[in-house]
């Protein structure tokens, strides 16, 4: 396709030599070693219309020389770059009779299609200005990944288009300037912000430009500057433009007017024919009106000031001129002899269009990030670039900032006055001139007449409203005391599951329970849980017999339904259950009142969940509550921390309010009656006398009721503070409620919640709750008592005095100067919002930190119970241990049960003490049991040394095995043998504590042989062995003699077999009881035994000794009479029966080394 001619260009090249340039883009060796220029082709497609400014003849010269001037900066960059341009039109606009820009969607293909296929598309598209045919050239230029550079396209359908960059003002830019311009306010000129204006649409002047800009006034400013001054509704007289499409609509419009302020497009001459037509029609008002013209490209301003007198106040917006030159063009002119080219914005604005391209170009040549692409768009945002004599910034969005000048008309001379940045978006004053522009809203002449009527009508119709609403309101009340909206049927109200009623019962055993405390009141929340409608209630029992509520009474529940608060507890109304007692249908709080938590500090840490800003957020909760609560009935009279409940969620409710009178009956009821508890438990049970019939529901709730006031541990458990300790001092001597009672009230529940030590909690004293009541009723302390309060810690936490202001204020002893609940909340909102800025991050942030480290604090917890749940198994696996076999213990753990066993051959130990009766029957049974324990100690401490198992201990015998449960070969009999070696030489240096001097003889008895062994029993379970092997030992144990080891033959043929050294002396054939006689022997020593063992007494005797040995007690016994301070040893009955506190399980306490004393 050839280039379309311009008559001041010289005839383009031909085609194949721009192919040619077009193509050597990679640089080649000129002479003597240069470099080539690069050529950066941009392709210049504009309309062709003579009426436009932007016209391609028009535009054209002045981009010749904006990339003549880009050329030259290149250079003197060091770049061989040389920027060139291909020129051609858009026609559809020429040949439309309407002279109107239209779509041409279908020409900007076919220009793009034929650009490409001819090899001459560039790195840029320069243009169009038409908003249309920008928009149509912007749908296709996606497909050849170029941008698009313009000094038009100002409309709303064009912003954000990633491929576009506008370096003239966008619409958007224009619509900020108006918002900010009514926003202004400066004393001597602009007085007032203004909020209103009629917008003239239907302006015949410049349309094709002025379409766009007002159109972005009317609807990108609900979207830009909903936040700032304007309004497109109607609604609201103090924030609207109103859209007027032709003048003479405008001249009925302002007839009755909303606004004095009237926007338009237009240069003087129009202007002049607007002010002059509203002149004529609204003469009246004339004066009072401002007429703002928006003509930002025009310059008729300047050419028509002597001509005609504009009348009126006149502003005029406009972009400021750059004082382009062409001396280049004018030689091209000359020569091809054309008409001069006019001078406008437009090509003003595609010249600097040139060099910010060209400046683009350079930095993105030097840092390397040109591609010669539609990604080139998006690189040249957000940065700063070389203009005309200026610097010009592209925002984010691909649009250039600038400056717009408003122009004053003075003396039929407009004047510069203000300079608006748009990219600051800030107003620079550039004259002195002296004006004041009037008030956007209109002055009213009001005909008094009417006034007057208007006002009795009004006051006899708001009369009338409120005679009816009155009437409507007494109905309505009527009504809901009759239909007992309060009323809930005792069916209606559900039991808990069984499982979710128990699992929560020793958890909240102490908040459901039923106090009565030393004023006599109900301190609880309710008596027992139900279910009502799908929601887990409480029931509280008021003092009213079966609904006999008074009129006031009644009325106050119809209220109390009706209030719905996030911060108050829910009422849902009253039952009546089947012994008459009316109770109190209310919202279920799972956590319990706020003193049950300021009293749980290991479930509500204070450094984790309940930090400083958590306080202060239950502060909010409580102060939001009571605002809603003495809005809609006065006081609470009541508030404390046992009535501010806490939800699952964490939030705080108050509750226990309304019901005052129901309330002072109760009071008074109960202070006539010495013991309250007593007279309501007679009363209940007076009326349970009188009702015949019972559901089964309600007489459980009945025998629940009076189990509890029957309890006897009712008397024993901790009863919550005396509500008089949160009561106002007033109220203390005098009686009665006060909203101002209930700031007290707070103030004490604030102190109570820093601290955490308790209600009215003292520092420096200690006073029980009757000295706290009768100091704060006294009057003639000369200082208030209070709670101790410390400035400097709650400064320290909220960074601010007012918290501390804020409660000692609260605590005033004069209550009008006491602040209410409203300025309570908001002080907290203030300390809430300066605790959370200083932290930080947002309001997500704050959660998410604080459930961290809650989260910290169960896993501290955990860890805590983790480790002494494995202190405790691992004491229960020794305790374990200490009465069963390892591989016993292992397998009833693993699978419950132990599987029994058959050993083929063990060696089994007995043991007995030769006469332990006798020695039993001249001690006492403390002695008895000191001398075993000291014996058996001695016992254990030799087994351990050998791989035996002690099997038991009943009495004095004294039961042992080798083999078994872990089998060890044949040395079963060996480890025997030696423990049976060493216990004998222990017994042989034994004395006995309180017969010293008294021998203790031993018989010991060892068997090998096989038998079953296991576990038997639930209770008390016992590794026993079964087998004719352990009857065997047995006898082999009882048919032996004192301090002698009596061995089988099994045993002696196994010690021979391994050779073990023992040495054996056989004794001969014994009758053992049930095997008839068998040769036995007795162990006598070992080869390398170092031991010393006892030398066996000589005497016979039997078990249970015989008179011999009963006379050496006896002996022992006379001399110890005679000699009473011969030294004697003690029984250590200590460690046996003191015990200073009581074991909450077995314990078995093992001695350090240098610790000899065990208890077992």
């Amino acid at each position: 396709m050839a280039l379309r001619s311009v008559p001041w260009l010289p005839p383009p090249p031909p085609p194949l030599l721009l192919l040619v340039l077009l193509v050597v883009v990679v640089p080649c060796l000129a002479a003597e070693g240069g470099e080539a220029t690069v050529e950066y082709l941009v392709n210049v497609i504009l309309i062709q219309n003579d009426h436009l400014p932007w016209s391609l003849d028009k535009v054209a010269p002045f981009i010749a020389l904006g990339i003549e001037h880009a050329n030259r900066r290149l250079r003197s960059a060091g770049l061989n770059a040389h920027i060139s341009a291909t020129y051609d039109s858009f026609i559809s606009f020429s040949e439309n009779p309407q002279k109107v820009c239209i779509d041409t969607d279908c020409e900007a293909k076919e220009k793009l299609h034929a650009i490409t296929e001819n090899n001459l598309l560039g790195c840029a598209v320069i243009g169009p200005t038409c908003q249309y045919a920008a928009y149509a050239l912007l749908r296709v230029i996606k497909r050849y990944e170029r941008m698009v550079v313009s000094a038009g396209s100002f409309g709303l359908s064009t912003t954000f288009v990633p491929e576009l960059t506008r370096t003239l003002l966008s619409a958007v830019k224009v619509s900020t300037f108006f918002v900010d311009f009514w926003r202004l306010v400066q004393p001597h000129r602009k007085p007032v912000a203004w909020s209103t204006a009629y917008v003239l649409s239907g302006n015949s002047y410049n349309y094709d430009v002025c379409l766009w800009y007002i159109q972005a006034l009317l609807e990108n400013i609900k979207v830009a500057s909903r936040n700032k001054m304007f309004n497109s509704t109607k609604t609201e007289l103090d924030n609207q433009l109103i859209e007027v499409p032709t003048l003479d609509k405008l001249s009925n419009a302002l007839m009755m007017r909303e606004s004095n302020v009237v926007i338009f497009c237009g240069d003087a001459p129009h202007i002049y024919n607007v002010t002059s037509s509203l002149e004529k029609s609204v003469k009246n008002i004339f004066q009072e009106l401002v007429f703002v013209a928006l003509d930002l490209f025009g310059g008729g301003h300047v050419a028509a000031e002597q001509n005609y007198t504009i009348r009126g106040t006149v502003l005029m917006v406009t972009l400021p001129t750059l004082n382009v030159t062409l001396p280049v063009a004018e030689q091209h002119i000359n020569a091809s002899n054309a008409k001069i080219p006019h001078v406008n914005k437009f090509a003003e604005a595609y010249y600097e269009t040139m060099l910010i391209y060209g400046d683009f170009l350079k930095k993105s040549l030097q840092d390397g990030t040109f591609t010669c692409s539609s990604t080139d768009a998006t690189a040249m945002r957000g940065k700063n670039y070389i203009g005309k004599d200026r610097m010009v910034h592209i925002d984010e969005n691909g649009d250039s900032e600038g400056e717009l000048e408003v122009l004053y008309l003075h003396n039929n001379k407009f004047h510069v006055v203000w300079q608006y940045d748009t990219w600051k978006n800030t107003f620079r004053e550039v004259s002195n001139l002296s004006f004041t522009l009037p008030t956007d809203i209109p002055e009213r002449e009001e005909n008094h007449a009417t006034i007057i009527a208007l006002f009795a009508i009004s006051v006899i119709f708001i009369v009338l409203i409120l005679g009816f609403l009155l009437l409507w309101r007494k109905y309505s009340v009527e009504r809901q005391l009759r239909t007992q909206r309060w009323v809930i049927p005792w069916v209606k109200l559900g039991d808990l599951p069984e499982d979710e009623n128990n699992s929560t019962h020793e958890v909240h055993q102490r908040k459901l329970s039923v106090y009565f405390v030393p004023d006599g009141s109900f301190e609880s929340d309710a008596i027992t849980k139900k279910k009502y409608d799908n929601k887990v209630v409480m029931l509280k029992p008021l003092s009213v017999y079966d609904r006999e509520f008074t009129n006031t009474q009644k009325r106050e529940l119809c209220l109390l339904i009706s209030m719905a608060c996030d911060n108050l507890n829910k009422f849902y109304g009253t039952t009546v259950g089947g012994i008459g007692v009316t109770y109190a249908v209310t919202d279920y709080c799972s956590r319990g009142s706020l003193w049950d938590i300021l009293q749980d500090e290991v479930t509500y840490p204070e450094d984790t969940l309940m930090d400083w800003e958590f306080k202060v957020s239950i502060m909010h909760d409580i102060a939001k509550g009571m605002v809603y609560l003495q809005n809609k009935i006065g006081a609470h009279g009541r508030l404390k921390s046992i009535n501010c409940v806490v939800d699952s969620r964490m939030v705080v409710k108050v509750t226990d309010f309304g019901l005052i009178s129901e309330r002072e009956d109760r009071d008074r009821s109960l202070k006539s009656t010495p013991r309250p508890e007593n007279a309501v438990k007679e009363k209940i049970i007076s009326y349970a006398q009188m009702l015949k019939a019972r559901t089964r529901g309600q007489n459980k709730l009945f025998n629940r009721f009076i189990a509890r006031r029957s309890n006897p541990c009712d008397e024993i458990r901790p009863t919550r503070p005396s509500s008089k300790l949160w009561m106002a001092p007033e109220h203390l001597r005098a009686g009665g409620v006060s909203p101002k009672g209930d700031v007290y009230s707070f103030g004490i529940i604030l102190q109570e919640l820093l601290y955490r030590r308790g209600v009215f909690y003292i520092r420096d004293g200690s006073y029980s709750e009757s000295e706290i009541t009768e100091r704060l009723m006294c009057t003639e302390d000369t200082e208030r008592f209070r709670p101790t309060l410390e400035e400097s810690v709650i400064v320290d936490k909220t960074g601010g005095s007012e918290m501390f202001q804020m409660i000692s204020d609260c605590w005033d002893e004069n209550p009008e100067r006491r602040p209410d609940f409203k300025r309570l909340e908001g002080i907290l909102k203030r300390i809430s919002n300066k605790i959370h800025q200083g932290h930080g991050g947002t309001y997500v942030d704050s959660l998410i930190w604080r459930l961290e480290q809650y989260s910290k604090n169960l896993e501290r917890l955990v860890e805590e119970r983790t480790h002494l749940y494995k202190r405790e198994r691992d004491r229960a696996d020794e305790l374990n241990y200490q009465l069963l076999p390892k591989s016993a213990v292992m397998a009833l753990k693993a699978q419950g049960f132990v599987e029994p066993e058959l050993f083929d051959a063990v060696t089994i130990y007995f043991s007995d003490i030769v006469g332990f009766t006798t020695i039993c029957k001249h001690s006492e049974p403390m002695e008895v049991v000191c001398l075993l324990n000291d014996l058996y100690k001695a016992f254990d401490a030799i087994v351990d040394s050998y791989d035996v198992y002690k099997v038991e201990t009943i009495g004095d015998a004294y039961m042992v095995v080798s083999g078994l449960p872990r089998r060890n070969g044949a040395h079963h009999a060996a480890h025997i043998a030696d423990m049976a070696l060493d216990i004998l030489g222990f017994v042989g240096t034994f004395q006995v504590d309180h017969f010293p001097g008294l021998p203790l003889w031993v018989r010991i008895g060892i068997h090998s042989g096989g038998c079953a062994a296991g576990v038997v029993g639930n209770k008390m379970p016992r590794y026993c062995l079964f087998g004719d092997t352990v009857n065997t030992a047995s006898r082999i144990e009882s048919t032996g003699l004192p301090w002698r080891i009596h061995t089988s033959t099994s045993t002696v043929k196994i010690l021979t077999e391994i050779e073990s050294g023992h040495v054996f002396e056989e004794r001969g054939r014994t009758e053992l009881k049930g095997r008839g006689t068998e040769v036995t022997y007795w162990l006598i020593g070992k080869e390398d035994l170092t031991k010393t063992l006892p030398v066996p007494p000589e005497i016979d005797i039997g078990h249970g000794m015989k008179g011999e040995f009963e006379e050496m007690i006896k002996d022992l016994k006379r001399r110890r009479r005679r000699n009473p301070r011969a030294p004697n040893r003690r029984p250590r009955t200590d460690a046996l029966v003191k015990v200073e506190h009581p074991l909450e399980y077995l314990q078995i306490l093992i001695p350090p080394p240098d610790h000899e004393d065990t208890l077992l």
